[in-house]
């Protein structure tokens, strides 16, 4: 392991092992979300983000796919339960399942 820090209130460790790829601990040292990812932000709802040759989407607290890994960009999900994200060049507007939508609610 070279890097691991802690990330959320769940005790789990983000870390990136000898390929430079990311995954997450638990806090004893056990993988719960494997080590496949090229980068990996822990977000405040208990949702991870996460990249894959620079594609994103997000994922849960047990390596759970809830945003496919396929748009440029995506920010985080508002007091609404919405997020931005950027795909095909244009933005559009995602919620917490995956539904996309041309507007913003």
């Amino acid at each position: 392991m070279l890097w691991q820090d802690e990330v959320n209130k769940a005790r789990q460790i983000r870390a990136r092992n000898n390929d430079f790829k990311f995954g997450v601990l638990d806090d004893r040292g056990v993988e719960k979300i494997p080590f496949i990812y090229d980068w990996i932000w822990a977000l405040e709802n208990g949702l991870y983000k996460v990249e894959i040759k620079d594609k994103v989407g997000f994922i849960d607290t047990l390596g759970g796919i809830v945003i496919p890994i396929l748009y440029d960009n995506i920010d985080e999900f508002n007091s609404r339960g919405r997020a931005r994200a950027f795909r095909n060049n244009s933005y559009i507007y995602i919620d917490r399942v995956g539904v996309e939508s041309s507007y913003y609610c």
